[in-house]
């Protein structure tokens, strides 16, 4: 229930940011829209969590010695802060699956072009597991080296893993449409385990996000009475 508070905190910091994403991602989803067709629709959904993934280290970058003093006298553990930052993380993922979501009902409706729903559903749950796995990296990286680096260092954690993650998808997605017979043998091959592949992607996402907070929990109390 403390980490909930402290997830609370974090979006009181980056309230501003928080607005910023919900007023940015609806815009150019929307731009977007207009020139996205077919199967590029789920490019729709990527870019949401490449946003969502970006903003997620926000309070990483805003820690202050001052702030973090306050912290440590709060009635709580390195566990609960810990959580609560990790929370805060998924909360982001949740809000961008929601516009992502919302964003390809409309390119469907726009365009015509409907994308088999066990397909929409793999893939989407897959973008998400890949997507947490790379937010995953940068709180473990972040809270191993330190939360106080210098400006250019959170800069590069924070861009470089969204980059490679949303310009992987669009690669990904448009090699598919350039060989449909390769996606027709893949399809063939997985047929009847679209589902099966899509909660298991997010089993193994989820378990990882479990031993992470924990592994940064321990580094923190460790640092914390180092």
């Amino acid at each position: 229930m403390r980490a909930i508070q402290f997830m609370k905190i974090d979006f009181i910091k980056t309230k501003q940011q928080v607005l910023w994403m919900m007023l940015v991602i609806p815009a150019v989803l929307l731009l977007m829209l207009r020139e996205i067709k077919g199967e590029m629709a789920l490019i729709v959904f990527c870019y949401a969590l490449f946003m969502a993934l970006v903003f997620s280290t926000a309070p990483f970058g805003m820690c202050q010695h001052r702030e973090t003093g306050f912290l440590l006298l709060l009635p709580a553990s390195a566990r609960d802060r810990v959580h609560g930052r990790f929370l805060y993380g998924l909360s982001y993922m949740g809000i961008a699956v929601l516009l992502g979501s919302a964003g390809m009902y409309l390119s469907e409706v726009i365009t015509g072009v409907c994308i088999e729903r066990d397909v929409k559903v793999c893939f989407c749950m897959v973008a998400f597991s890949v997507c947490m796995v790379f937010m995953i990296v940068e709180y473990v990286f972040l809270y191993l080296f330190g939360e106080q680096q210098s400006q250019n260092m959170l800069s590069l954690v924070r861009m470089i893993p969204g980059f490679v993650f949303f310009f992987g998808s669009m690669g990904l997605i448009g090699g598919v449409q350039k060989e449909p017979q390769l996606l027709a043998e893949v399809m063939e091959y997985i047929d009847g385990h679209l589902i099966l592949i899509g909660w298991c992607s997010m089993a193994v996402s989820f378990i990882l996000f479990t031993g992470a907070a924990s592994l940064c929990a321990a580094v923190t109390k460790k640092k914390d009475f180092g």
